[in-house]
Formats: structure tokens, C-alpha cells, sequence
């Protein structure tokens, strides 16, 4: 009995999967309100969480500004895994999209942990202008090669 809920759990697990995959048009120039390119964006955060709000946000302007032809699924509730296993699924390509803290970038770029110091910034303003800066832009692109 074990081994057939074993089994089970298995095959569940990999139709949801499965169906978290991109779904319709495979890419934004094939894509159109019938058979639009749907984005998968999974987190860890609840539904009432202000990120996971701001995401639902920016899922309807990306539907509104392309007329539908791009469509972005959210997945909250760490219905997927957690941060790291959403990190592995992002870049084998079963997700399109995902929200991480520092910490779980740092798993794949020590330099990250930077973010997790206390009072490293001096306010809000300090905070975007350090972030908008184009050193680093050149760091948040440094680790596009390893699909993060």
C-alpha cells in the first residue's frame, strides 16, 4: 500500500509540474489574446502579503499592456517548494519567474549576502540610488550565465 501511495504522490507530482510549465504561445511575437504566452511566477509568500499583491499588480498591467497576449500565473504559498527549490525550477525552465530573499541568492552568488547586513543603506533614497547604480546593474547581470 505504501509503494502504490508512493507512486501516486510521484504522479501528482509531476502533472502539477507539469501544468506549471508555459502553457499557449511559446513566445511574445506568437502570442495573441486566443492563445496568449502565459508566464508562470512562483513565491513562497501568502495572498496577503504586500509583494505577493504588488505581483498580482503587475500581472494585470502585463496582461492590460499587451493586450493579452502575455498572461503571468502566479503560484504563492510556496505551492511549488521553497525559494531553493524555486531557484532549480527557474533555471531548468519550469517556471518563468520567482521571488527570492538575498540569502537564497546566495546560494549561487556569495556576494549576495551583502544585502543581509543591517543598516548597509541610509535610508530610501540612498537605498534606489545605490541599486539604480550601473555597477550594479552589472552585478545583478553577473549571474545571468549560471540561470539565475
Amino acid at each position: 500500500m505504501k509503494k502504490i501511495a508512493s507512486m501516486l504522490a510521484v504522479g501528482l507530482t509531476v502533472a502539477m509540474l507539469g501544468g506549471c510549465a508555459n502553457a499557449g504561445a511559446s513566445s511574445s511575437a506568437e502570442a495573441t489574446a486566443e492563445n496568449p504566452m502565459v508566464l508562470t511566477l512562483a513565491h513562497g509568500l501568502s495572498e496577503t502579503h504586500t509583494v505577493h499583491i504588488a505581483m498580482t499588480e503587475f500581472a494585470d498591467k502585463v496582461e492590460e499592456r499587451t493586450d493579452g497576449r502575455i498572461q503571468v500565473r502566479i503560484l504563492p504559498n510556496g505551492q511549488l517548494g521553497s525559494e531553493n527549490e524555486n531557484m532549480e525550477q527557474l533555471m531548468a525552465g519550469v517556471i518563468s519567474m520567482t521571488k527570492v530573499s538575498a540569502p537564497g541568492l546566495a546560494t549561487y552568488n556569495e556576494s549576495y549576502h551583502t544585502f543581509g547586513l543591517p543598516y548597509i543603506f541610509d535610508d530610501t533614497q540612498d537605498f534606489y540610488h545605490v541599486m539604480d547604480s550601473e555597477p550594479m546593474q552589472e552585478f545583478f547581470l553577473s549571474s545571468a550565465d549560471d540561470g539565475s
